[in-house]
């Protein structure tokens, strides 16, 4: 029964936001519901009824069709892929790395595929060791869920990644102001001095964009611009749209920092 399942990559767009275009895509699974809609293979992947063994076949399979129907198109930009901590512990050749070999296999440019590692479980002497591997081979590494876990914090320290997905619950929280809000401003301020680039996940309004923004968020990713969708699209898509927000912001902007100067003035 598990053998007959039928998944498949769908890819969501990154959208850088000072050039306003997609910079590289989300793989990520997905599956037909018994209505024949497309639906998440998140639920699926996150079952315990069904032997890790048979996730990580299922996972690597979309993995393939994902770096095959990204080797056949023609955009230029980078594309993520997500492994799951609790299944590095499982790799037993770090010389046969399984996504490796996919790489080779499609003639694809390395440089161009970053490593989402997802989940907060996973040995991380083990993924130390991995993520050198990746690193060695010229891919990225990008740590999800950033702000979930002191974990996520501890791993950051030990694998120093490229990029850091901030947490999308902890992100939309932080929208709201408050203790989130002062946490997302203060892992903005680390990931800075490491050197890392920030994706603000579950970006859905304006307001996100705008939040995501006044954190020093270099990308951004939501159903403000797209859900996954089965085809890449061109690179300058969204750049008017993002334009019009980034204007939006800056006035914004303005017309808080002449509010404060307006207030100093009449104290004064």
């Amino acid at each position: 029964m598990h053998q007959e399942k039928k998944l498949f990559p769908y890819f969501q767009p990154i959208i850088g936001a000072a050039s306003g275009t997609i910079i590289g895509y989300e793989a990520l699974a997905r599956q037909h519901d018994a209505a024949g809609r497309v639906i998440s293979a998140g639920e699926l992947f996150s079952s315990p009824d069904i032997p890790a063994d048979q996730l990580i076949a299922w996972d690597r399979m979309v993995r393939r069709q994902a770096l095959e129907r990204f080797s056949q198109s023609n955009y230029n930009g980078y594309l993520t892929i997500n492994i799951s901590a609790a299944w590095i512990d499982k790799v037993s050749d770090l010389n046969a790395l399984p996504t490796i070999m996919m790489l080779n296999e499609f003639n694809i440019d390395r440089s161009r595929i970053i490593i989402e590692i997802t989940e907060s479980k996973g040995d991380l002497d083990k993924l130390v060791e991995i993520a050198a591997v990746y690193r060695g081979h010229g891919l990225k590494i990008a740590i999800d869920d950033f702000g979930a876990g002191f974990s996520q914090l501890e791993r950051v320290m030990a694998i120093q990644p490229d990029i850091i997905k901030l947490d999308m619950q902890l992100f939309q929280n932080a929208t709201r102001g408050g203790i989130a809000s002062d946490i997302v401003h203060l892992l903005s301020r680390l990931a800075k001095r490491t050197g890392c680039r920030i994706v603000c996940e579950g970006v859905e309004t304006d307001e996100d964009f705008h939040f995501g923004l006044s954190c020093g968020a270099q990308y951004m990713q939501g159903y403000l611009f797209s859900p996954a969708m089965p085809e890449f699209k061109e690179p300058k898509h969204y750049q008017q749209q993002i334009s019009s927000l980034r204007k939006t912001f800056l006035k914004k902007t303005l017309a808080k920092e002449e509010h404060k100067i307006q207030f100093i003035s009449n104290i004064k």
